[in-house]
């Protein structure tokens, strides 16, 4: 069995995080191992604090994965400070021959701010150059490549510019934009979009949801144009099987709630 690592942050709503993270890879066939590196204070109406991971705690269940257990992938979620990158950076650098997933989450939906502004330089500085995939929503996009992003235009411009500053290949976001939401796939040389359906709802947790999709296709062997658009058509389905916790909360997407529903889910094919 394939076996893929989870560092981020715990939701205690399970809507986003590691929880959800585990929930994408053992629904489709991979045993995943979690590192939490912060406690996500929240409800369905959003983020009230961020209790980061003691840094002594979070080194020794990076030593325990390091002497213990071998890996065919890494998602990286959110990291609360530069000290937490200082720690986990060495740690990526010794499965950098693996392919690691990196969402760039540095602030919640209303707004709490979950990456520190030194943690966020440290992580271009030490992590970007050590990603497979990265995968930030536009705002974040922009934040990260110090560019405006109004446009699908300057939305393939800011994929450039995050491209050269490390990563492999850049998945952009694109749901921020008005109009049908279209996410952008950048290899480094070509751009591959898939156009989507708005929804009139707040879904909580889709782009934890689409970074763990998209590393299990690759663990599973998929060419990355394929694991784009797999992990896409799964994720319309996560979305359009939504439901909400309260009546004026976020709304949260399951595996099992498609499940319950009779849908036909596509599971990756072996390896």
């Amino acid at each position: 069995m394939k076996r893929v690592l989870t560092i981020a942050g715990h939701d205690l709503t399970s809507g986003a995080g590691i929880t959800k993270d585990l929930e994408i890879f053992f629904g489709l066939g991979l045993h995943a191992f979690s590192i939490p590196t912060s406690f996500v204070i929240q409800g369905p109406q959003g983020v009230r604090s961020v209790v980061p991971t003691p840094g002594g705690v979070l080194a020794a269940m990076l030593r325990t994965v390091t002497d213990e257990i071998s890996l065919d992938g890494i998602k990286v979620g959110v990291l609360a400070d530069a000290l937490q990158v200082k720690k986990i950076a060495p740690f990526l650098r010794k499965y950098r021959e693996k392919p690691i997933v990196l969402d760039p989450v540095t602030r919640s939906k209303n707004g709490q701010v979950l990456l520190s502004p030194d943690g966020l330089k440290e992580c271009v500085e030490k992590v970007f150059p050590l990603v497979f995939l990265l995968t930030p929503n536009l705002d974040e996009a922009s934040q990260l490549a110090g560019e405006r992003i109004a446009s699908f235009k300057e939305m393939k411009q800011a994929a450039k510019t995050l491209s050269a500053m490390g990563p492999k290949h850049v998945l952009l976001k694109g749901g921020h934009l008005p109009g049908e939401p279209i996410d952008l796939l950048y290899d480094g040389k070509e751009f591959v979009t898939y156009k989507k359906t708005r929804l009139k709802r707040e879904v909580h947790g889709t782009g934890c949801a689409l970074s763990s999709l998209m590393l299990a296709f690759i663990v599973f062997g998929y060419p990355l144009r394929e694991a784009f658009l797999e992990a896409e058509k799964a994720m319309e389905k996560l979305l359009k099987t939504s439901y909400r916790l309260t009546p004026d909360g976020y709304w949260y997407t399951a595996l099992t709630h498609i499940a319950a529903k009779g849908m036909r889910w596509s599971l990756p094919r072996s390896s």
